[in-house]
């Protein structure tokens, strides 16, 4: 039994059902992934907000004015691959290395390696670091196809005497590149359509949507289902096998919370019956922060042809950093919030981005009814370290952004205003920030006590439940997570085939 339909969870139902002795039953709060809105890759902005995302918000962010901010996910087959801006994106090896590093032996670069190579279908084709046959098609905006200001954004970022990166998934992240996108024939290539879809008439496999898990069930320590409520009622659906939570970083550690797996007290403080004291559930929340350096153009911005996004540069920032830590995007459109206020017409942004944040938030209940959404804080920018290198990113950006490479598209820039005083860019980023909608690590995986879930990614004190999803990635990836995730789900489906194998065998 899956509970949550997205990235992870739709890559174990592909996998585990191509077993036809295991019957799979995959839960899906949200509907069909029909909407022609979703498969449009110029259209993800509409969707934030929209009829397929929960609508999430956060808690007032301390070291942004108090501002709460608005927190997509993905309520829909595909989840949040449904509806993000198709990043595909793996991040430096040396990431991965420093998990296992950190007690998660098995899950260094050259561990999911294999599994990032096995979920993508490459353009550039299989070579030793990418993969050329999986199900999700990966792409680079094509030559004639590209926007020529994300071109002269790539050129700008040269003569500041950045390197360019024909492929940063391969054996180096930092440098100026063309993304690299999860699109098929110019649409989106969703976990759902590229997984879950050329499944679906498998006969062992079921998918529910529009069915909400209420909480976990369990009989002694074991978890043996979910209570479910669909259109018809609330019921309960019992799981022959284990139970995979895969309903992703915010939503994952709230269902086990609800199911008295958290911190024994704050779970006592709200009459939660305690079955296992973990504290780890909810903790260790980390994404990425983001603001809009915005221009205005002194000519017609070119429509894009892909996300908006086509070009990007990874940097190192901090003093001492061991991998890129900042990643600034340019985006043919306006980066503004609310507390900003508009942009005029005719305006392109360069969006630095915080990849490697020291600051940690949490994921909490405010109640014990299944259908309130949690507490969300990801503390942004907290840490004094986090401030200063997003300061420098912001600085970055704004070298970038006044390049001479960029003179013929630069009118002028809007925000923060030319000749601002430092204090004046500290206000714009404390107003501009934005979540980069990338939360993990709220159900850490770990060797340790205080991991939630082992490296089988078993849940600690209770037995038949497993969660698979971002939210065990012990830190972020310092690049768009997705890919990440990937290679998580399918390590994890590997993992159970080969413990069922070795069983019937």
């Amino acid at each position: 039994m899956i509970v949550g339909a997205g990235t992870a969870g739709c890559i174990l139902a592909s996998r585990l059902s191509a077993d036809p002795a295991r019957r799979v039953v995959l839960i899906e709060a949200g509907g069909s992934d029909g909407d022609a809105l979703l498969a449009n890759p110029r259209a993800w902005p509409a969707l934030i907000g929209g009829a397929h995302d929960w609508g999430y918000v956060t808690a007032a962010q301390s070291a942004l004015g108090g501002r709460a901010l608005p927190y997509p996910r993905g309520r829909v087959l595909g989840g949040s691959s449904s509806i993000n801006a198709m990043g595909h994106q793996r991040g430096s090896p040396s990431v991965f290395d420093a998990w296992a590093a950190g007690g998660c032996t098995g899950w260094g670069f050259s561990d999911l390696l294999p599994y990032f190579k096995l979920s993508e279908a490459f353009e550039g084709g299989a070579n030793a670091l990418r993969g050329g046959d999986g199900p999700v098609s990966v792409i680079r905006p094509a030559p004639g196809q590209r926007s020529a200001l994300a071109d002269a954004f790539i050129q700008a970022a040269l003569e500041q005497g950045r390197l360019f990166n024909e492929d940063f998934n391969g054996a180096m992240l930092e440098g100026a590149a063309w993304n690299q996108l999860a699109i098929r024939d110019d649409a989106r290539d969703s976990a759902s359509r590229a997984y879950l879809h050329p499944v679906l008439d498998r006969p062992n496999l079921t998918v529910l949507t529009e069915t909400t898990v209420l909480g976990l069930e369990f009989e002694a320590e074991r978890c043996i289902g979910v209570r479910i409520a669909d259109a018809s009622g609330a019921a309960r659906l019992l799981a022959a096998g284990e139970t995979l939570l895969c309903a992703g970083a915010i939503d994952s550690p709230r269902l086990l919370m609800l199911s008295g797996i958290g911190d024994a007290r704050a779970l006592d403080r709200l009459g939660i019956e305690i079955r296992a004291d973990a504290p780890g559930v909810g903790a260790n929340l980390q994404d990425h922060p983001l603001c809009g350096v915005v221009y205005q153009a002194s000519r017609a911005v070119p429509a894009s042809h892909y996300n908006h996004g086509e070009a990007v540069l990874f940097a190192r920032i901090g003093a001492g950093a061991e991998a890129a830590d900042i990643q600034i995007m340019m985006v043919g459109a306006p980066f503004t919030t609310p507390e900003t206020g508009p942009a005029p017409e005719g305006c392109y942004s360069l969006v630095p981005c915080l990849m490697s944040p020291l600051s940690r938030g949490s994921v909490t209940l405010t109640s014990t009814d299944p259908l309130a959404p949690a507490r969300i804080d990801p503390n942004y920018l907290a840490e004094k370290s986090d401030m200063d290198r997003y300061l420098a990113g912001v600085d970055l950006a704004i070298s970038i952004g006044e390049s001479a490479a960029l003179a013929p598209w630069r009118a002028r820039r809007v925000m923060p205003a030319p000749a601002a005083s430092r204090a004046a860019v500290l206000a714009h980023v404390r107003a501009a920030v934005s979540p980069f909608y990338h939360p993990v690590g709220t159900c850490r995986m770990g060797s340790d006590p205080g991991s939630v879930v082992d490296l089988d990614l078993r849940v600690r004190g209770v037995s038949g439940l497993r969660v698979i999803d971002a939210s065990v990635a012990p830190t972020i990836p310092n690049a768009m997570p997705n890919a990440a995730v990937m290679a998580i789900a399918e390590k994890a489906a590997a993992m159970m085939v080969s413990a069922t194998s070795a069983q019937v065998h």
